[in-house]
């Protein structure tokens, strides 16, 4: 019985992307769950409030509208903020998909908290149905709530009092690109572009721009895996503008001109 319970905990941890806990001493008296937790599994993704709006708010890939709507077709139109609070970072993958035998994967952008560090980002509503459906997609993520009072609002949208704001975080240590977890253009190329939108549609200057100098870990780890790279635009019609803002930026030019083509 003592192993079968010891083996039904490492199950719940590996679930839950924790590491279980082994004390050597006595053990400290347990936490009391989160209240909006019903299980081991929920404290992940806790169940949101009901009958309050609710909004998840994009720093990466959900950024773009159509990379967005292919998990939420419903969900609002993004709305570009500043949130205060959360450093954007590129990281490699979650322990559970590490890379064996010579495998190369890929980075992808995550947060990290830092007190008093501004990061433009956009934010939507969705449904409770939408808010299940985006845990799915962001299965290696947690769901966190950000405060409200965090949030600046670059439109004349105005954020409802007692909204529920959630953002995804990977919560793993960050390693940041390396060779065997490198930068990818076609996930750059979603990143960019839905920053490249948001900065049209709400005619917001350098907004793109900030998007690259609010996010750190870039470096010479890159790979260029646009299909036909001689006529991207033919697949991602953007190709030219975030070509030339990679180019200018003084964060990425450096790194841009060395890309290797796969």
């Amino acid at each position: 019985m003592k192993r079968l319970l010891i083996a039904l905990s490492m199950v719940a941890s590996i679930l839950t992307g924790c590491a279980p806990a082994f004390a050597k001493g006595p053990t400290s008296p347990a936490k009391p769950a989160p209240t909006v937790a019903s299980s081991v599994t929920d404290r992940c993704h806790p169940e949101p409030t009901s009958g309050v709006p609710h909004y998840i708010l994009g720093y990466g890939s959900l950024m773009q509208e159509a990379s967005k709507r292919r998990t939420t077709p419903d969900a609002g139109p993004n709305i570009p903020v500043t949130v205060t609070g959360f450093q954007r970072n590129w990281t490699d993958g979650p322990p559970s998909t590490s890379p064996s035998n010579g495998e190369v994967t890929t980075t992808y952008l995550n947060v990290a908290v830092a007190p008093g560090v501004p990061m433009n980002a956009a934010i939507y509503t969705v449904t409770a149905k939408d808010v299940q459906e985006s845990d799915i997609r962001e299965e290696n993520y947690c769901r966190v709530l950000v405060q409200n009072d965090h949030i600046r609002i670059m439109s004349e949208t105005t954020l409802p009092p007692d909204a529920q704001v959630w953002l995804y975080m990977n919560q793993h240590p960050n390693n940041g690109p390396t060779a065997m977890f490198p930068i990818v253009q076609s996930y750059v190329d979603i990143f960019v572009s839905g920053c490249q939108e948001l900065e049209t549609n709400f005619k917001l200057a350098d907004f793109a721009k900030t998007c690259l100098s609010t996010t750190s870990g870039w470096n010479s780890n890159w790979k260029n895996d646009r299909i036909y790279p001689r006529r991207p635009f033919i697949f991602e019609q953007h190709a030219s503008a975030i070509d030339k803002l990679l180019t200018t930026s003084t964060v990425t030019k450096g790194y841009y001109s060395q890309i290797v083509i796969e």
